[in-house]
């Protein structure tokens, strides 16, 4: 719900007044404190291209030691290692749309995806875009259509468990 959380929050600094007169109240008070709190813990942005996403994320990150994913890492490691790249080629907003022969279907290394391909021109440079977006239909054909929700839930539950309670998505899709 965006902004959902604000009103917890400033709540919060309301609590700092409370003085309980026991272990018991003090107990339940950072019970409360910390359920005000949660709305903080995990973040989803989203917007359209340009909206300042990434730069949010950024603040926080800088400013509040959060740590962020992106719906289209998991997308930008599976297709580096198929096309053996360094991820970074796909990053640049300025480049999404350059054919790259890097990103011919031929330098693939998935066969499959090859053949499902073929017809477009192997050798035919491609920009980051164009391969971006038949990768993932490709994986979500053969993984289901909540391939990249479940790798980030997986990235989100195995930051959770290594002690991370700040984290940010930075790229909401639904």
């Amino acid at each position: 719900i965006p902004g959902g959380g604000t009103a917890f929050v400033r709540c919060v600094k309301s609590l700092d007044d409370i003085k309980p007169a026991d272990d018991d109240e003090l107990a339940g008070l950072n019970i409360v404190r910390r359920s005000l709190e949660e709305p903080l813990r995990l973040i989803a942005l989203t917007g359209r291209s340009g909206a300042g996403k990434d730069s949010v994320a950024a603040t926080l990150v800088r400013h509040r030691n959060y740590r962020t994913i992106a719906f289209a890492d998991a997308l930008r490691a599976e297709i580096a290692a198929a096309w053996r790249i360094d991820p970074r080629m796909l990053q640049d907003p300025a480049t999404k749309e350059w054919d790259i022969p890097a990103l011919a279907v031929g330098q693939c290394g998935d066969t499959h995806f090859i053949a499902q391909h073929q017809q477009t021109g192997l050798a035919e440079p491609r920009s980051p875009r164009w391969v971006m977006q038949r990768w993932a239909d490709y994986m979500k054909l053969r993984h289901g259509q909540a391939h990249y929700a479940e790798t980030v839930m997986r990235w989100l539950r195995r930051q959770v468990g290594t002690g991370w309670t700040r984290l940010v998505v930075t790229d909401l899709r639904f």
